[in-house]
């Protein structure tokens, strides 16, 4: 995780600071703890770590917990980019992005689509016999709010030995082109890779990274949102989106 916030280090200092600011300090001259690091969040006194890199994996731990803690912050936006907690089914927008399920047990995401989609939904499902890796298929959207769904084929990790990175590339690719061929200037889509397909974190969201700054810098669409179930993804991705890429 990258906090999306600066971090001040001081030294023998047991720290008061702001939410969103992290301090921890070396606890060395007291002789206490040797060579340990004590470490703070929001003024409170967390534990001990061997290391600096240790006192800051927990610290981000804790930081993580207190943003999920936040009921009110759900949504953010910068110019055409918006992330938002939800389910890509609800979404407003003139196309949603849809993980292809059927070659998967239709579950996940793609299982909420269908349900939500209802009977025309399901019937393109039962015509389309399976969209191979890296490609997509548009729907109409049956009883859905959006007008169009497409449907991409994402990879399953194994471990990273199988160009599964480079595969999930070629499948946000596809996006592209069905954006393309609808004409449309605004899409919803989710974090592509994770959840059922078991990319790791970090991985599928320096892929949707790419492919935001390129339909960004492109300037192919009005709004593009980002949509995710979790609190904790939702920070790592205005960390990672509206942060580094500024």
């Amino acid at each position: 995780m990258i906090l999306p916030w600066t971090v001040s280090c001081e030294r023998n200092t047991c720290s008061c600071c702001q939410i969103g600011e992290l301090v921890y300090a070396e606890t060395r001259p007291y002789g206490e703890f040797g060579e340990k690091r004590t470490f703070w969040v929001n003024g409170r006194r967390l534990g001990v770590a061997n290391n600096d890199d240790q006192a800051m994996e927990f610290c981000e731990k804790e930081i993580r917990s207190l943003l999920c803690s936040f009921p009110g912050i759900e949504f953010v936006k910068k110019g055409p980019l918006e992330i938002k907690v939800g389910n890509i089914e609800k979404e407003e927008v003139e196309a949603i992005f849809c993980p292809w399920g059927k070659d998967t047990g239709l579950a996940g995401v793609s299982s909420c689509v269908i349900r939500d989609g209802g009977p025309e939904m399901l019937g393109f499902m039962r015509r389309i016999d399976t969209i191979k890796v890296g490609q997509a298929r548009i729907s109409t959207s049956g009883n859905l709010p959006c007008k169009f769904v497409i449907h991409v084929a994402c990879p399953q990790w194994r471990g990273g030995a199988d160009n599964e990175v480079y595969q999930l590339e070629e499948a946000y690719s596809a996006c592209i082109s069905g954006l393309k061929d609808l004409v449309i200037k605004e899409a919803a889509l989710p974090c592509l890779g994770m959840g059922g397909n078991a990319f790791p974190e970090e991985k599928a969201l320096l892929v949707l990274a790419g492919f935001v700054k390129y339909v960004l810098d492109s300037r192919m669409m009005r709004r593009l949102r980002i949509i995710t179930p979790s609190k904790a993804v939702f920070w790592d991705l205005r960390s990672i989106l509206m942060e580094e890429m500024t």
